[in-house]
């Protein structure tokens, strides 16, 4: 669809949400991925009865920032008190 990386845009917004009425009224469960957890709500109120919301990769990787950020955080305020 040519917007790789922006799963927000309206067109590609007007063709999931297509495809989960398509889907629903065929009697059939949807399910879906996003990271993105305002998507997830709109799949959700779209009909949506399986909504993934993250990946392993992606925890992992939020998981290893928050870690490092404390980390990192807590070793500069150690330097500036001089311990």
């Amino acid at each position: 669809m040519g917007y790789l990386g922006n799963p927000a845009a309206v067109e590609v917004q007007a063709a999931v949400e297509d495809a989960l009425k398509q889907i629903i009224s065929r009697g059939k469960a949807t399910v879906i991925l996003t990271s993105d957890r305002g998507l997830a709500q709109r799949y959700l109120d779209l009909g949506a009865r399986f909504v993934a919301v993250g990946s392993d990769v992606g925890l992992l990787s939020a998981g290893t920032a928050e870690l490092r950020a404390a980390f990192t955080a807590a070793a500069l305020s150690a330097k500036l008190t001089g311990y």
